[in-house]
């Protein structure tokens, strides 16, 4: 998920119905590591750090020069856990507008 970018930039209408996202309950205080590959074979790590009601997104890449269109060069994207962040923190949220964005960004996907 490139958090740099707005939720502007999924936002979308569709007609079609899509199958429910599956609930889980995310813990209070985990770390989650995301590696995204382009096609051209590039790779950036993203981390999402949350403490309680707050999550916090790290990278070493600057994540604002990326754009919505970024999206369609992705080429696999895998996510594990982490035992700790890298790089500056880009961007602090409540858990909840996170996990609304990346609702979106799934949704865009489908």
């Amino acid at each position: 998920m490139l958090m740099s970018l707005g939720t502007s930039a999924f936002a979308g209408t569709t007609t079609e119905q899509s199958a429910p996202i599956p609930q889980f309950t995310i813990p209070a205080n985990i770390i989650i590591k995301q590696t995204i590959t382009f096609n051209d074979g590039k790779t950036i790590t993203v981390y999402y750090q949350k403490k309680g009601d707050i999550c916090k997104v790290f990278s070493k890449t600057d994540l604002t020069k990326y754009k919505e269109s970024d999206l369609d060069r992705i080429k696999s994207s895998n996510f594990e856990l982490a035992s700790r962040t890298e790089g500056k923190c880009l961007l602090t949220k409540k858990t909840a507008d996170v996990i609304a964005l990346a609702k979106d960004i799934f949704k865009q996907f489908e």
